[in-house]
């Protein structure tokens, strides 16, 4: 059994950042333990908790519906690209004919 100063130390050095060190030096982490993954509990704000899974779940999709929005943007400035670039061609097309 481990007197207090070890479970101090032990404390002391998991803290975040050293959680974070290993779970990104272990990657197989989670397979190698998905059972316990499976059954994490994540807080959440409205719900109480979730698991991670629906935790990581959410925040896919959340990544996913900014992308969209990225996308739509970038579609509506080709489009309004695209139309200036023919009104260009227009004009150029015009000033030609002056000559």
């Amino acid at each position: 059994m481990k007197n207090v100063e070890e479970q101090t130390d032990s404390a002391v050095l998991l803290d975040d950042q050293a959680v974070s060190t290993y779970l990104r030096q272990n990657p197989d982490f989670f397979i190698r333990n998905a059972r316990q993954v499976e059954q994490m509990m994540v807080p959440h704000p409205v719900r109480g908790s979730v698991s991670l899974v629906e935790w990581h779940m959410a925040r896919q999709r959340n990544h996913i519906q900014q992308l969209e929005e990225e996308i739509t943007l970038l579609m509506e400035q080709a489009t309004a690209n695209h139309q200036l670039f023919d009104r260009l061609l227009s004009l150029q097309g015009h000033s030609g004919h002056c000559r």
